[in-house]
């Protein structure tokens, strides 16, 4: 399990955890954006890994879109 973090358009607005279903080794997800988040037009969406390094967060990009 890994904890996760979305970046739309530059600014991160939703955390979440990684998952496996029983009996399965993949890993999911599932995080909800807020509409208020979205602008008009194309949107740019990040999803991160986040990680303690000694006590600072590191994000690392894991997929992008847009």
């Amino acid at each position: 399990m890994r904890d996760l973090a979305v970046a739309l358009n530059g600014r991160i607005v939703a955390v979440g955890k990684s998952f496996t279903l029983a009996g399965d080794q993949s890993e999911n997800f599932s995080i909800m954006l807020p509409e208020n988040a979205f602008r008009e037009g194309a949107n740019r969406v990040e999803l991160l890994s986040v990680t303690d390094e000694g006590g600072a967060l590191r994000l690392a990009t894991i997929a992008r879109a847009g």
